[in-house]
């Protein structure tokens, strides 16, 4: 329509409280060799790959200490070719971001030495349900409505009315 909003008759349903995404506090479990494992991996891998971050930020939390940062400025090349062992223990918990997707997330880290069937890492959790928030519109004060002159009108029409529908009854009484 003109104002650009889409009217929908159906209520929207609430966020899913056992969504790892949704939810209020969203975290994911992942099980990894932390000696094995780079920084550079973790963010390749686990954090882009499994997790579907475009430019992620992670710190570990409790300390502050950034592990990977999507400014090119801050980026330490060294740094990320140093292994997670290096900076997080079994059971740590990263903070991760990706401001370009409205996506935050606590990561919980466990060691293993060895994963069944060869893999690398192991992330817990429906990979379906791993998807960042849809984007939400930032809410803007109501401007003044124009007409066709370009003037701005006081008295534009407050289309946000309910729509109820009424019948006579005389159906029920059949």
């Amino acid at each position: 329509n003109a104002r650009g909003k889409i009217l929908v008759t159906e209520r929207l349903e609430p966020p899913n409280p056992k969504c790892l995404v949704c939810r209020d506090d969203p975290e994911a479990n992942v099980k990894l060799n932390l000696n094995n494992f780079s920084i550079k991996m973790f963010e390749e891998k686990i954090l882009k790959g499994a997790l579907n971050m475009v430019a992620p930020d992670a710190e570990v939390a409790g300390k502050g200490t950034i592990l990977i940062t999507s400014d090119a400025e801050e980026r330490d090349d060294a740094m990320l070719e140093k292994p997670l062992s290096d900076f997080v223990s079994d059971g740590a918990v990263l903070s991760c971001d990706d401001f370009l997707q409205n996506y935050n997330l606590k990561v919980y880290v466990w060691h293993a030495d060895t994963l069944e069937d060869g893999k690398e890492f192991l992330v817990a959790g429906d990979k379906e349900k791993l998807q960042p928030k849809t984007e939400e519109e930032p809410k803007e004060a109501e401007k003044p409505k124009e007409d066709n002159n370009g003037k701005t009108s006081d008295m534009a029409i407050d289309v946000d009315d309910d729509i109820v529908e009424i019948s006579n009854g005389a159906a029920a009484n059949g």
